[in-house]
């Protein structure tokens, strides 16, 4: 049996990954706008890896590169606008806040 591998190279690697975190973003924000608390929860390996890569990642190269042209213009790519985690995760903070103490 004979197996063909695509190699990706660094700029594919890269939207792949712009891909991956808007997807992230997308339904964590439609979760938090259903009020839909247990999918939040059930799901919090995959809104981490939308964190980790904006606050300890790569977001901030992922920027720069975006504001000079780096990645196509067709590309979906609202996870690189300044505020838009940051919005997220201080609402989904929020959240977590009343929650707790609504004693959910």
């Amino acid at each position: 049996m004979n197996f063909f591998f695509l190699e990706m190279n660094e700029k594919e690697i890269e939207i792949q990954k712009i891909r991956e975190m808007e997807s992230i973003y997308d339904e964590l924000e439609d979760l938090l706008e259903k009020n839909n608390m247990q999918g939040i929860q059930q799901n919090m390996a995959r809104w981490n890896k939308l964190f980790d890569w904006y606050f300890y990642g790569t977001w901030q190269q992922d920027h720069k590169k975006d504001e000079e042209g780096y990645f196509p213009s067709t590309l979906k790519r609202g996870v690189l606008s300044e505020d838009a985690i940051y919005d997220l995760f201080m609402r989904l903070s929020l959240y977590d806040i009343m929650k707790q103490k609504r004693g959910y």
